[in-house]
Protein backbone atom coordinates (compact mmCIF):
# COMPACT_ATOMS: atom_id res chain seq x y z
CA UNK A 1 0.00 0.00 0.00
CA UNK A 2 2.81 2.42 0.85
CA UNK A 3 4.34 1.97 -2.59
CA UNK A 4 1.03 2.97 -4.18
CA UNK A 5 0.88 6.13 -2.07
CA UNK A 6 4.36 7.07 -3.24
CA UNK A 7 3.32 6.42 -6.86
CA UNK A 8 0.47 8.88 -6.34
CA UNK A 9 2.89 11.39 -4.80
CA UNK A 10 5.18 11.03 -7.83
CA UNK A 11 2.22 11.58 -10.16
CA UNK A 12 1.18 14.68 -8.21
CA UNK A 13 4.74 16.00 -8.41
CA UNK A 14 4.84 15.34 -12.16
CA UNK A 15 1.77 17.51 -12.81
CA UNK A 16 2.79 20.24 -10.38
CA UNK A 17 0.13 19.71 -7.72
CA UNK A 18 2.89 19.33 -5.16
CA UNK A 19 6.49 20.46 -5.41
CA UNK A 20 8.17 18.72 -2.51
CA UNK A 21 7.61 15.81 -0.17
CA UNK A 22 7.26 18.45 2.54
CA UNK A 23 3.94 19.46 0.98
CA UNK A 24 2.66 15.95 1.65
CA UNK A 25 4.00 15.36 5.13
CA UNK A 26 2.56 18.68 6.26
CA UNK A 27 -0.89 17.60 5.02
CA UNK A 28 -0.43 14.30 6.86
CA UNK A 29 0.67 16.16 9.99
CA UNK A 30 3.87 14.17 10.37
CA UNK A 31 7.47 15.23 10.66
CA UNK A 32 10.14 14.71 8.03
CA UNK A 33 11.89 11.93 9.95
CA UNK A 34 8.75 9.83 10.27
CA UNK A 35 7.89 10.44 6.62
CA UNK A 36 11.36 9.29 5.57
CA UNK A 37 11.03 6.21 7.79
CA UNK A 38 7.80 5.32 5.98
CA UNK A 39 9.50 5.92 2.64
CA UNK A 40 12.33 3.56 3.65
CA UNK A 41 9.82 0.90 4.71
CA UNK A 42 10.58 1.04 8.43
CA UNK A 43 7.08 2.23 9.33
CA UNK A 44 3.67 2.54 7.68
CA UNK A 45 1.19 5.36 7.29
CA UNK A 46 -1.61 5.37 9.83
CA UNK A 47 -5.24 5.00 8.79
CA UNK A 48 -5.78 8.66 9.67
CA UNK A 49 -2.85 9.75 7.49
CA UNK A 50 -4.10 7.69 4.55
CA UNK A 51 -7.56 9.21 5.01
CA UNK A 52 -6.09 12.74 4.96
CA UNK A 53 -4.01 11.91 1.88
CA UNK A 54 -6.96 10.48 -0.03
CA UNK A 55 -9.26 13.38 0.80
CA UNK A 56 -6.75 16.19 0.33
CA UNK A 57 -5.53 15.01 -3.08
CA UNK A 58 -8.78 13.39 -4.39
CA UNK A 59 -7.14 9.98 -4.62
CA UNK A 60 -9.27 6.99 -5.59
CA UNK A 61 -9.18 4.85 -2.43
CA UNK A 62 -9.79 1.77 -4.54
CA UNK A 63 -6.53 2.45 -6.37
CA UNK A 64 -4.72 2.19 -3.04
CA UNK A 65 -6.69 -0.67 -1.48
CA UNK A 66 -8.16 -2.71 -4.34
CA UNK A 67 -5.74 -2.21 -7.25
CA UNK A 68 -8.10 -0.24 -9.48
CA UNK A 69 -6.29 1.46 -12.33
CA UNK A 70 -7.84 4.92 -11.90
CA UNK A 71 -5.56 6.84 -9.54
CA UNK A 72 -7.75 9.89 -8.87
CA UNK A 73 -11.40 10.64 -8.20
CA UNK A 74 -12.42 13.33 -10.65
CA UNK A 75 -15.15 15.49 -9.17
Amino acid sequence: MTDKIFKVIDALKAVGVIRFYADVYRVLEMDKGNFNSVKKGKYHFTVEQIYKFINNYNVNANYIFKNEEKMFDIK
